[in-house]
């Protein structure tokens, strides 16, 4: 490896490789009895009595919340600009129109005053991203999507575990 700069070290316990190793020797990589054990301990943690189901990546988690919404092509999703490609790519895949809004520079949340000016009669949702944790502003978010009818699809993938107004997020 001479003369190449190494960016990265994965750091894996020999605890984490037998546990992967059990999994793999079952045969269920995406069903398997780890994933349902996981499934109702994010349940408790959650403290909630919904159903929690686990996907591969947050892309797939926020492409099959669009679908359950039923958006479509010819369908429009407000969505903050700042963001990571996910959940533009999310929106696309379910055939709809990612509309970005501009963030507010002291929260990096979305602005919801700039949304309702990109509000059109195909607008159907609304999708928040609690970019490095922050949710300061769902309320405007929520009040917006209340005026509108819009669906709200929070895209917390960087607030696992954060709070709001004292509740799990």
């Amino acid at each position: 490896m001479s003369g190449k700069i190494r960016l990265s070290k994965s750091s894996i316990s020999q605890a984490e490789k037998e546990a992967v190793l059990n999994v793999l020797s079952k045969e269920y990589l995406g069903m398997g009895e780890e994933v349902n054990i996981f499934e109702n301990k994010i349940k408790d943690y959650l403290q909630t009595e919904m159903d929690v189901v686990c996907v591969n990546t947050g892309t797939s988690a926020l492409h099959l919340s669009l679908s359950a919404l039923d958006i479509k092509e010819g369908d429009e999703v407000l969505v903050p600009s700042l963001t990571y490609v996910a959940s533009f790519q999310a929106i696309s895949a379910a055939g709809a129109k990612p509309v970005p809004c501009e963030v507010n520079p002291d929260t990096l949340f979305l602005d919801a005053e700039d949304a309702r000016k990109k509000i059109t009669e195909n607008t159907k949702a609304i999708m928040p991203v609690h970019y490095a944790s922050s949710s300061k502003g769902m309320n405007s978010v929520y009040e917006l999507a209340a005026d509108y009818k819009l669906r709200v699809v929070e895209d917390a993938a960087q607030a696992f575990g954060c709070k709001r107004d004292g509740k799990l997020i």
